[in-house]
């Protein structure tokens, strides 16, 4: 369920006009930055996400949201959150907040699922009890 939901959301992210800025994994070599690993302890990248929505890593859209969040809030770290990457990074952390926004209103939670079903408990809204048949057994002396 995850993947089916938060695909179309880090391809919307990615298919951006500079989603390619966030889209590979920062090269520390190839860009002259040595530092980078002191500095970005936890590296993600919009690519890594999307992979690991189509292996089903993520278990509920909240590991999702963390991954994401986390590739805009490493750039602003690295970058500075006045600096040109840090700027767009802010955009896309809140580009973000509100299609994740949408989405998570669009999701049934599995109670509301089995309200909606009319198989929740009328006291407590969770799963409808079975009524089971009472079983009587006798402890004492009787026999």
């Amino acid at each position: 369920m995850v993947t089916n939901e938060c695909l179309p959301v880090i391809q919307e992210l990615i298919d951006d006009q500079f989603g390619w800025v966030f889209h590979d994994a920062v090269d520390p070599i190839a860009l002259g930055l040595p530092d980078y690993f002191d500095v970005v302890k936890h590296p993600m990248h919009l690519e890594l996400v999307k992979k690991k929505l189509e292996n089903a890593i993520y278990c509920d859209t909240d590991s999702f949201a963390h991954d994401v969040k986390l590739v805009f809030e490493n750039a602003i770290l690295y970058n500075g959150e006045t600096s040109e990457v840090g700027e767009l990074a802010n955009s896309f952390l809140v580009k973000f907040a509100q299609i994740y926004e949408k989405l998570i209103a669009g999701i049934e939670s599995p109670q509301q699922f089995v309200k909606k079903n009319g198989e929740a408990c009328a006291l407590c809204g969770l799963q409808k009890r079975q009524l089971e048949p009472l079983s009587l057994y006798c402890h004492g002396n009787c026999g």
